[in-house]
């Protein structure tokens, strides 16, 4: 069971604030997929998402929305949700899915995408996530953390150690995915081993750094650690790492929404399960609530 997030003030930004709830989570998620296993009953992918912005969203209320669309919205094109983040006028943005590590132990990535045209999920996702600028990340579940050593590629958390239940979020950049299921022979802890416990997206370790500037530096550091695994030498290459915007260009209905009441008719993108918005200040107050 995904636990209430441990009462906080309501702070004037998210800027220091998000990384001590994102770890709770991460070891609520951990806890609940090792009950689930114990018993033959681990939660899906979709029900975890659901208690995971719940949460957030009931702690956050005035900085945090989460708008979801349809539910049939999130099989045509393998990209659950974008995530934006804003602070003053500076903005990021990604694409992120949910995968659950499985009874097995297997994440899943060389499964198939729904329809047209054939192609796995994960490059269905990088495929439509580049297409909107934005990088594809996959949020992964576990309760096993990866059996290769590992370490948070962000450096240490200020807000505590990386432990083991640390990895029951993480985040996984989709072309490091992409590059495993390519692979004859696909490893699930080589997989483990190089995602990124999900507090390092937003762990604010210089205090004068703004969310926005954490979410960019750690999508860029991701990003340029796969660029060094697929093209370490010819650096002419790297066209996708040196150009992409990570959002720093929303659309006009993101920037909008921000200040806003979301609307879902406006915001609604195909494929997509939903919009998570993070504002990093409360210039537009608290959003009222969606009819």
């Amino acid at each position: 069971m995904i636990l209430p997030l441990t009462r906080r003030h309501s702070p004037p930004s998210l800027s220091g604030e998000l990384c001590p709830p994102f770890r709770e989570l991460a070891a609520s998620v951990h806890s609940a997929l090792g009950q689930g296993r114990a018993v033959g009953l681990m939660p899906w992918e979709t029900s975890l998402t659901d208690w995971i912005l719940l949460a957030l969203a009931s702690t956050f209320p005035a900085q945090l929305k989460v708008v979801r669309f349809a539910a049939d919205r999130e099989a045509q094109n393998g990209a659950d949700w974008e995530w934006w983040f804003r602070s003053g006028s500076d903005y990021a943005g990604m694409r992120v899915q949910a995968k659950r590590r499985d009874a097995n132990g297997s994440w899943g990535l060389k499964a198939k995408a729904p329809g047209k045209p054939a192609e796995k999920q994960v490059d269905r996702l990088v495929r439509n996530a580049s297409a909107s600028g934005l990088p594809a990340f996959y949020c992964l579940y576990s309760d096993r953390p990866p059996r290769t050593p590992t370490h948070d590629q962000t450096g240490p958390c200020p807000h505590g150690p990386l432990d083991p239940n640390q990895h029951g979020i993480s985040l996984l950049l989709a072309r490091t995915a992409q590059r495993h299921a390519s692979q004859p022979k696909l490893s699930n802890d080589a997989v483990a081993s190089e995602a990124n416990p999900w507090y390092g997206l937003v762990c604010i370790r210089e205090p004068r750094r703004s969310l926005v500037e954490t979410v960019r530096a750690f999508l860029m550091t991701q990003l340029g650690r796969e660029y060094a695994r697929q093209v370490p030498l010819d650096l002419g290459e790297a066209r996708w790492v040196v150009e992409d915007p990570v959002g720093a260009n929303p659309p006009d209905d993101i920037r909008q929404a921000f200040d806003d009441q979301p609307a879902r008719d406006r915001l609604a993108r195909e494929g997509l399960a939903g919009i998570v918005l993070f504002s990093d200040d409360q210039a537009g107050g608290r959003w009222p609530s969606a009819a």
